[in-house]
């Protein structure tokens, strides 16, 4: 009895509810806050990796320019040490 009871109340209340509201999804905006949550995933790091880069040129070119500033000394210390090693 109380099982008959239920199911008429489910029924009555399925009655009630009426149908279901249309879903509208818009695949479009779906796509595109896929398509930029990637990108923003992926900037970063691209963005720490060129700096990286762009430090270590700057870096290395440092270090050849003051090597190549040191040049024209090492050249006049050898000259004077070839000069006193053939007076001697």
């Amino acid at each position: 009895m109380t099982e008959d009871k239920l199911k008429k109340l489910l029924q009555e209340t399925d009655q009630m509810a009426g149908s279901p509201d249309e879903v509208h999804v818009d695949l479009a905006a779906v796509r595109r806050r896929a398509n930029r949550r990637t990108f923003v995933s992926l900037a970063a790091p691209l963005v720490a990796a060129a700096v990286l880069l762009l430090a270590v040129g700057l870096w290395n070119h440092a270090i050849r320019t003051r090597d190549t500033n040191r040049e024209p000394e090492k050249i006049a210390s050898l000259e004077a040490q070839v000069k006193q090693i053939l007076n001697e």
